[in-house]
C-alpha cells in the first residue's frame, strides 16, 4: 500500500513539474515574441509564427507585409516598447496539442508625413477604432503623430506542427483561424 502511494505521489508531482515547466516555456515564447515584434526583428518574428499560416501566406511575402507596415505611403509606424501585460488564458489539450489565448498590450505610434488637420484627425481616429478594435488613440499635432494602445489576442499552439514547441499567430478572421487550428480549438479557447 505504502508503494502505491509513493507512486500516486511521484505521479502526481512529476505532472505538476511538465505542466510548470510547459508554462514557463510559454512564457518565454511569449515575451520572446512580444520583444522581437518591438524590436522589429522580424525573421525571429517568423521563425515563431505557427508554420501553417505559410501554406496561406509564403513566409517571404509575411516578411515584406511586415516591412512595408512600418514604412506605408506617406507614414511610418513604430511599435514602442511598454509593459505587455500578458494574460494567460487556460493551457486548453485538444487531441495531440495544447492551445492557449494570449492576451498583451501594444502600443503604436503612426507619424504622417503630410500634416494632419483637425478635423481630418478626428476622422482618423475613428477609422482607426474601427479598423483597430480600439478605443485608446490619441493624435499629437506637435508631432503629426497618433498613438495607438490595443490589446492584442494571440494564440499559442504548441502540437505536431509545431514538434510540440509553442509557436503563435495573431488573431485573425474566423474562417482563417479555423482553417489553421479547426472548430474545436477555437471553442476550447472560447473564439
Amino acid at each position: 500500500m505504502k508503494k502505491h502511494f509513493l507512486l500516486i505521489a511521484f505521479i502526481i508531482a512529476s505532472t505538476f513539474t511538465v505542466v510548470a515547466q510547459d508554462k514557463q516555456s510559454l512564457e518565454a515564447t511569449a515575451l520572446s515574441m512580444y520583444n522581437n515584434t518591438v524590436a522589429g526583428n522580424y525573421e525571429a518574428v517568423a521563425s515563431g509564427t505557427y508554420p501553417k499560416i505559410f501554406e496561406v501566406l509564403p513566409k517571404e511575402k509575411m516578411m515584406e507585409s511586415l516591412k512595408n507596415m512600418l514604412n506605408g505611403d506617406g507614414y511610418s509606424l513604430m511599435l514602442l516598447k511598454a509593459d505587455p501585460k500578458f494574460e494567460y488564458g487556460p493551457v486548453k489539450k485538444v487531441g495531440d496539442g495544447q492551445y492557449c489565448l494570449v492576451k498583451h498590450d501594444l502600443v503604436m505610434k503612426m507619424t504622417f508625413k503630410d500634416p494632419v488637420g483637425d478635423p481630418e484627425s478626428k476622422e482618423m481616429i475613428e477609422n482607426f477604432k474601427k479598423a483597430m478594435q480600439t478605443n485608446d488613440i490619441t493624435f499629437e499635432a506637435k508631432s503629426n503623430s497618433f498613438t495607438i494602445k490595443k490589446r492584442a489576442d494571440v494564440v499559442f499552439a504548441s502540437d505536431k506542427i509545431t514538434k510540440n514547441q509553442w509557436k503563435y499567430m495573431n488573431r485573425a478572421g474566423d474562417k482563417l483561424m479555423e482553417k489553421m487550428f479547426g472548430a474545436e480549438v477555437l471553442k476550447q479557447l472560447g473564439i
